[in-house]
């Protein structure tokens, strides 16, 4: 057994947690005096006010039918979430005039990020073995792929009202290890894990509904396909949760709003005057994530030639789009983002932007003309996670599962260069034990 298979836990809980303390620097928490309260930013005013208005737990109740802790000012269906901070709230004792008030909900959302990242290495390891998981839980805690301008956990890090980002992460992860073992061992006792944690992910945030995506992915991966039915079961309870969260936010909530006045927004967001500009403008970015998606099936099906034109035709066509910038035109495009490098327009930015985009298109191209099972399985999971943000403002607090599957191709692509590297030194004539024997 190898080293880094043995020591596992203690190697990645000492190397995570430099990587986490400087993940967390880099973020700038709000932890100065003036911020350390609720009252801090518009989304946990109205957190902050829902917690006042829940005096006793029977008041609590109404989060399973209704939206959750801050009512119908921003409606979501998020019953567990909204529980863990009333806890907090009723145990810490924290009130609106105290200065320290938000030290103990700022504890909580460390530690559940601590948490994912023990869970997401844990469950690598299994995936893919100890030295990717260690080498992509460290990158991923440290954020240290802020410097070349791709996602990372960070925008999460500061403010607690993200920890809902964390949750689900932690209950997706726990479902997909599941399955894992599951497909593994074929014993059914871990598929009442797999369905136990979606449901609490249910209750955590919206965004387990990328779930099923993820598990099909797995499912490919470990060449499992004739377990479809598990996937169609997940994909039943998240269809089923929906039409819960419709009837009990009596509308889709969020942007759409509720109480009937969904519909007419919806009809103006989709046909509208603004997407309508947009496509009259050339806006190429949902048509080209389109033609991507069928270049990488090609791919996958074996026409890796044609697939591969069509996957760099698509590129074009997003850089094309990368001149307007209206919202539906950034959301397609940053479905690509931890591939191609956040978009900056000026000075010594865009030309080290400019440079890491090269290096990640030409590794890319290379990757999907060679394909490597497990870089794709790394691209399913960052596609996969970035399906809601497809639809949603710019808020990069929501990469945060998906940014780990950004990482997670980096390491991949990394370890599979210096594994490339070693063989090659190793059939070098200078290799120091052939050269010792040429000598000799």
């Amino acid at each position: 057994m190898k080293a880094q298979e043995r020591y596992f836990w203690p190697l990645l809980v000492l190397l995570i947690i430099p990587a986490f303390a400087w993940g967390i620097f880099c973020s700038e928490p709000r932890l100065n005096a003036t911020n350390l309260i609720f009252n801090d930013g518009i989304d946990q005013q109205l957190i902050v006010a829902g917690l006042e208005r829940t005096h006793t737990f029977a008041d609590t109740l109404k989060w399973w039918t209704g939206p959750w802790i801050d009512g119908w000012e921003c409606a979501f269906y998020r019953p567990i979430t909204s529980y863990i901070w009333w806890f907090q709230w009723e145990i810490f004792g924290a009130s609106r005039e105290s200065q320290n008030a938000m030290v103990s909900f700022m504890a909580v959302h460390w530690l559940s990020h601590f948490a994912v990242c023990l869970l997401a290495g844990g469950f690598l390891r299994r995936l893919f073995g100890a030295r990717i998981a260690i080498l992509t839980v460290v990158i991923w805690a440290g954020c240290f792929l802020n410097a070349l301008k791709l996602p990372v956990p960070m925008w999460a890090l500061p403010a607690w009202k993200d920890s809902p980002d964390f949750w689900v992460a932690g209950a997706i992860i726990c479902s997909l290890w599941a399955l894992l073992s599951n497909i593994r061992t074929g014993e059914k006792r871990f598929l009442l894990w797999v369905f136990t944690a979606q449901i609490i992910g249910i209750g955590f945030k919206e965004s387990v509904y990328v779930l099923p995506f993820m598990a099909a992915v797995l499912l490919w991966y470990e060449s499992a396909l004739h377990k479809w039915r598990i996937v169609a079961a997940m994909v039943g309870l998240t269809v089923a949760a929906y039409v819960f969260r419709f009837w009990a936010l009596q509308g889709p909530g969020f942007r759409f709003g509720t109480n009937g006045s969904w519909f007419e927004r919806f009809l103006l967001y989709v046909g509208g005057g603004k997407p309508v500009y947009l496509w009259s403008q050339g806006d190429l970015a949902p048509l080209a994530v389109g033609v991507l998606i069928v270049g990488i099936g090609m791919i996958i099906r074996g026409k890796r030639e044609t697939g591969f034109g069509v996957v760099v035709f698509s590129g074009i066509g997003i850089l094309v789009a990368d001149a307007v910038r209206g919202e539906i035109g950034l959301t397609a495009i940053r479905l690509l983002q931890p591939f191609l490098a956040t978009y900056w327009k000026t000075g010594l930015e865009m030309i080290q932007t400019s440079t890491i985009a090269a290096i990640t298109i030409m590794s890319l191209s290379w990757t999907l003309k060679r394909p490597d099972r497990r870089m794709l399985c790394a691209f399913g999971w960052v596609f996969a996670a970035y399906l809601p943000m497809l639809t949603a403002p710019i808020t990069e607090h929501a990469l945060y599962l998906a940014s780990m599957g950004s990482a997670l191709w980096w390491c991949i692509l990394l370890v599979e260069l210096l594994d490339k590297a070693l063989v090659k030194v190793r059939e070098s004539k200078f290799y120091p034990p052939r050269l010792a024997a040429k000598l000799s």
